[in-house]
């Protein structure tokens, strides 16, 4: 059997504009002077992934990485969590028999469960493994009714050489596991090279506005932003503004891009089949600013030089925007539309002050990014 130097997994691979930006940079960015012989990915496999990986292996997700690897490095993004089901049973039980009608969506969820009883009983051999966490978000844990998620997060982490985190609450996490080899850097992208990243100049004022939105089911407060900004973008149009709806999963936000299609709503939708990741980020630049309930879209947006407001279904939505404190606003719980339109009045009213801060503070973070580089690169010599 082939056995690699290093194998990145994540979640890659599942049309999520995020996670898929995580793999290009990764790949383009971090990992760039390793062969195919050297280098694999574990992931869900889509053949538009090859579009970035090139003839890169691509391996099944929680594999016996001791039988593939020297180096396991959990790349990007967060791959560990849970949440309180707040959904009511008839909202479990219609979902489920929803798909009954869409047999490829069965057996991703079949083929889903599965795999954590798989990786239970392969955990054990995976010990073996030197693992590594790159730019990753650990957390929240909010499912107290089931504490071993976190206890086997931790566990995981303490084996670990090298850890290097994304944000606050990450860090946190770390300190309150007694960690060893951790440290707080930056999300992976920040590294990411486009010409449109990190301009020297911005627009004068605000024109086009982007509504990046997604469902989310995981607590109730989380989910109840979807009436209130739909109402909201319907002022935001009335006083004159071109706003357009952003959806970075298709298959992971089938409820919102129903929703959108039955209204007639102008959507950029991220298909991996249309867009590549270059030409996706070239049609997110046209905005001025992102209003998002999605982490990577206030990522992004910085990138782009734009402010933004975050949409607080989570708390790494509020962590993002703390971290831009100076050029962005969180809007949160329970979504008052006001809230809202004051928070898009105040940037627009200072709208090159804010976009200035956005891109200063974007800035540090690549900066960030580019030691967390070389950080990896020292780890990884050190096992060699």
């Amino acid at each position: 059997m082939r056995k690699f130097k290093i194998v990145v997994r994540g979640g890659y691979g599942l049309t999520n504009f995020g996670d898929d930006a995580l793999l290009q940079s990764i790949h383009r960015d971090y990992l760039d002077d390793y062969s195919n012989s050297e280098l694999g990915y574990s992931c869900t496999y889509a053949d538009y992934l090859k579009n970035d990986i090139g003839d890169y292996e691509i391996l099944p997700l929680n594999s016996n990485y001791s039988d593939l690897t020297d180096i396991l490095i959990y790349g990007g993004g967060t791959q560990f969590y849970s949440f309180n089901n707040e959904q009511t049973f008839f909202e479990k039980t219609f979902s489920k028999m929803t798909l009954l009608f869409k047999p490829k969506k069965l057996i991703q969820s079949i083929a889903f469960k599965l795999k954590h009883v798989f990786y239970s009983e392969k955990q054990k051999d995976d010990e073996k493994v030197l693992s590594m966490a790159l730019g990753i978000g650990l957390g929240p844990f909010l499912d107290v009714s089931n504490p071993q998620k976190e206890l086997k997060t931790k566990q995981l982490f303490e084996k670990m050489s090298f850890v290097a985190v994304r944000d606050i609450y990450s860090l946190k996490k770390c300190k309150e596991w007694n960690l060893q080899n951790y440290a707080m850097y930056a999300d992976l992208c920040f590294k990411m090279k486009h010409s449109k990243f990190f301009p020297n100049k911005t627009n004068k004022n605000i024109e086009k506005v982007g509504v990046i939105v997604r469902d989310w089911n995981n607590t109730k407060k989380g989910k109840s932003y979807r009436l209130n900004l739909i109402q909201t973008v319907d002022a935001i149009r009335k006083s004159g503004k071109d706003v357009t709806f952003i959806i970075f999963a298709k298959d992971k936000d089938p409820s919102w891009l129903k929703t959108l299609k039955r209204n007639n709503e102008k959507i950029l939708l991220w298909d991996p089949d249309i867009f590549s990741i270059r030409t996706f980020f070239d049609e997110l630049s046209v905005f001025d600013i992102f209003i998002t309930a999605r982490y990577h879209g206030a990522v992004f947006s910085a990138m782009l030089g734009k402010p933004f407001i975050t949409i607080e279904v989570e708390q790494k939505l509020t962590m993002i925007s703390e971290l831009f404190s100076d050029s962005s606003y969180n809007w949160s719980y329970p979504f008052l539309k006001l809230d809202l339109i004051k928070a898009l009045n105040k940037i627009e009213l200072n709208y090159e002050d804010f976009s200035s801060k956005t891109v200063s503070i974007a800035l540090k973070q690549k900066q960030l990014a580019e030691k967390m580089k070389f950080d990896l690169d020292l780890a990884i010599k050190k096992t060699y």
